[in-house]
């Protein structure tokens, strides 16, 4: 049947004129729930009568399928005719002879609307275009004679990929590409792509590859004399040795990176962060604002709104470590405004799980239980596995304070495993106290033991964390309490 089917369709392809060939074979680039006719147009080059006669034909002869009607209509192929259509791209590719390169000029055109869509698009691109470009670079990256034009979309589209549904995807299309500048001798675009990937690699908490492709970005930057995004390559590595809680490290990284970049560089607010972020962890909570403060004023002036959300957030953190609970609530319920207005929901989840926390910390742990349920929702939904751990942890807080025990148990005891396999010994810690305080507050003392005591193994460990004495303490507390009881 498929051999019967593939006859049909070549005796119909070499039955046709030039610009239905080019109509039909455009559709190839089209996604499943197809594409809008001025798309069409643009990818295959035609004008619109042409376009009108091409399709007239390829629906009569049922090698089309339309969808919807008059401004909403779209058109794909049927998937029998894709692979067909998908034999014909790679044969032309494989010829020699320019005359017969119809899929390379339909491919050139696409490439270069979607790019001159993203260029001028917003923080990142949509659902739809996202799609377009994994598919056109599919096709692309294999097409040595289109380099030109895929490397413009790879770049354009590289700040802009950081959507969980396609990332591992995106970062083999990056690797593909960093592959393709190596070979061309491309060092500028090699470097931005490694920037990229480090990036992507960060955002998926695969620090130790990110650690790889940032270093050789910083060099390459480094030997390109390009300062400014050396310091740029710079700051994420320190973000990531901060990560690591290779503080000495982190420390040096930003102070090197400082001096490279201008005071109206919006780099600079990276800095701030990082270095508000490192004196958050190592406990100095009116530090970490400080430089969270100074972030936020060069938000406020480059008037970035998705930043000026996460600086508002950063204050809130510091706030919070401060013990000043109410301020930063208010910071927390402005940064959920802002990215209310800019669509991102994983760090909507993660503020809604902050809020909650700062709620328990007051007192009110019924109005912290729905917006921590709400958090773990939404980190589920955008698969974020360390910050489904964290809100695991105080759902299982919230609980026990409002004597849910079986509840508490579950969360506490998923979350002790999540830390486990995120290699958290500090998180793991902090988890399985919160769940020996369960065991305790239900009389099972050997099940809370059983907990300290693993506990008190992990903490040599975390001996030079700044967190060790206060874990430490809070293992000893009730281990005695056991005890007296």
């Amino acid at each position: 049947m498929k051999q019967l089917l593939r006859s049909i369709y070549e005796q119909a392809w070499l039955q046709m004129d030039r610009p239905t060939q080019h109509a039909w074979l455009s559709l190839l680039l089209a996604p499943h729930h197809g594409v809008p006719l001025l798309s069409l147009q643009i990818w295959s080059g035609l004008g619109a009568q042409a376009l009108q006669a091409a399709l007239e034909q390829l629906l009569r002869l049922n090698l089309v399928e339309r969808l919807g009607h008059a401004e909403e209509m779209r058109l794909r192929l049927h998937s029998s005719v894709r692979d067909f259509l998908h034999e014909k791209a790679v044969e032309q590719r494989q010829s020699p002879l320019d005359q017969d390169n119809i899929f390379q000029k339909i491919l050139f055109q696409a490439i270069e609307d979607v790019t001159n869509r993203i260029q001028g698009a917003g923080d990142t691109v949509t659902g739809e275009e996202g799609e377009q470009i994994l598919q056109f670079l599919d096709y692309a990256l294999a097409w040595p004679s289109l380099w030109s034009a895929t490397q413009a979309l790879l770049l354009a589209a590289a700040p802009k990929m950081s959507d969980v549904s396609y990332r591992a995807v995106w970062a083999g299309c990056i690797e593909r590409g960093i592959t393709q500048c190596q070979f061309y001798g491309d060092t500028c675009a090699e470097a931005t792509l490694l920037f990229q990937l480090g990036r992507l690699q960060q955002l998926q908490a695969q620090y130790q590859a990110a650690q790889t492709s940032l270093t050789k970005s910083a060099e390459l930057y480094r030997d390109v004399g390009d300062n400014r995004d050396y310091a740029a390559a710079i700051n994420r590595l320190a973000f990531i040795a901060r990560r690591q809680r290779q503080y000495s490290v982190a420390k040096e990284l930003v102070d090197r990176a400082r001096p490279l970049l201008s005071e109206d560089d919006q780099e600079l607010d990276v800095n701030y962060f990082v270095r508000g972020s490192i004196a958050l962890d190592e406990e100095d909570g009116a530090l970490a604002e400080q430089y969270y403060r100074q972030a936020l004023a060069i938000c406020q002036r480059m008037a970035d709104r998705p930043r000026i959300a996460q600086r508002c957030w950063n204050i809130g953190l510091a706030l919070f470590h401060q013990k000043k609970y109410t301020e930063a609530i208010v910071y927390y319920d402005q940064s959920l405004d802002l990215y209310n207005e800019v669509d991102d929901p994983r760090n909507q989840a993660i503020l809604l799980m902050n809020k909650g926390v700062a709620l328990i910390e007051v007192g009110q742990p019924e109005q912290a239980l729905p917006w921590l349920q709400k958090a773990y929702q939404g980190l589920h939904e955008v698969q974020d596995p360390l910050n489904i751990a964290k809100v695991a942890v105080n759902l299982g807080i919230t609980s026990r304070l409002l004597q849910q025990w079986g509840e508490a148990e579950r969360f506490l005891q998923s979350a002790v495993q999540q830390w486990v396999e995120l290699g958290s010994s500090k998180s793991e810690i902090n988890a399985r106290i919160e769940l020996a305080i369960v065991f305790i507050r239900q009389a099972q003392y050997t099940k809370a033991v059983a907990e300290l005591k693993s506990a008190k193994q992990l903490l040599s460990q975390i001996k030079d964390d700044p967190a060790h004495p206060a874990l430490a303490s809070e293992v000893s507390k009730h281990l005695m309490e056991i005890h007296a009881a």
